[in-house]
């Protein structure tokens, strides 16, 4: 998504306010893909069942959207993956 921002960017509403059909088309071809995805991995157990496709989508346009560069937007899916609470390690101080 980060290497296609500009024409995310670039579909703008029409002269009533509302969203061209390609907008819809395409927002219906993302959601769909994304939902088959999302499916495929939550039955191999590799992510939460309780995500949605909206949310996923939501958290991958917030990245592109935040970012301009490929390593950035790499790291924020990193930290969205991982999470950012700090590792849990022994706590090595009665011994």
């Amino acid at each position: 998504m980060a290497a296609k921002r500009e024409l995310a960017l670039s579909i703008t509403d029409d002269r009533t306010g509302r969203r061209p059909a390609l907008f819809d088309r395409w927002h219906h071809s993302m959601h769909t893909a994304a939902s088959a995805l999302l499916t495929r991995a939550q039955t191999a157990g590799a992510v939460r069942t309780d995500l949605t496709a909206a949310e996923l989508l939501a958290l991958a346009s917030g990245i592109a959207l935040a970012t301009t560069d490929a390593t950035q937007a790499e790291r924020l899916v990193l930290l969205v993956r991982q999470g950012t609470d700090a590792p849990s390690t022994p706590d090595n101080s009665t011994r």
